[in-house]
C-alpha cells in the first residue's frame, strides 16, 4: 500500500520531474507547474504501483535465459497498459513515479519525457 507521503518523497528524489515525464530546458515557471500538477496525481501512482506489482514478474534463473534479451520498455507504452486495465487516464509522469517508488531498474532517455524501464511481465500485461 502506497501513502502520499511515499509518493512525495519519490518526487523529491527526481529532478526535473512534471506530469507528462521529464522536462528539458523549460522555463521555471513551466517546471514549477508541471511538478504542481504531478504533485495532484497521487492516484494515478497509486494505479500504477497496483497494476506493475499484480503485472511484474521475478523470473528464475532458467526462466531468464529463455528470453533473448533483456525486456526493456518505454514508460509512455507502460502507461498506456495501466490505463487500458485501469479504464483512467495515467500521466506519464505518475508512471515514471511509480516505477521508481518500486526500484525498478530504469534510466531516461535523454531528450525525451520518457523513461527506459527494465522489466519481466506477466503475458497477460500486453493482452488487455
Amino acid at each position: 500500500m502506497t501513502t502520499t507521503v511515499d509518493f512525495l518523497k519519490t518526487l523529491n528524489s527526481l529532478h526535473n520531474i512534471g506530469d507528462t515525464g521529464f522536462i528539458y530546458e523549460a522555463a521555471s515557471e513551466v517546471c514549477n507547474q508541471k511538478r504542481k500538477d504531478l504533485e495532484s496525481r497521487f492516484d494515478e501512482f497509486e494505479t500504477c504501483c497496483e497494476w506493475i506489482q499484480k503485472f511484474r514478474f521475478h523470473p528464475t534463473e532458467r526462466q531468464i535465459k529463455k528470453y533473448v534479451q533483456v525486456q526493456t520498455y518505454n514508460s509512455y507504452f507502460l502507461k498506456h497498459l495501466v490505463e487500458k486495465w485501469s479504464g483512467k487516464y495515467i500521466s506519464n509522469g505518475a508512471f515514471i513515479a511509480a516505477v521508481r517508488f518500486l526500484g525498478i531498474s530504469s534510466r531516461p532517455i535523454y531528450g525525451t519525457p520518457d523513461l527506459s524501464v527494465t522489466i519481466f511481465l506477466k503475458p497477460e500485461a500486453t493482452l488487455i
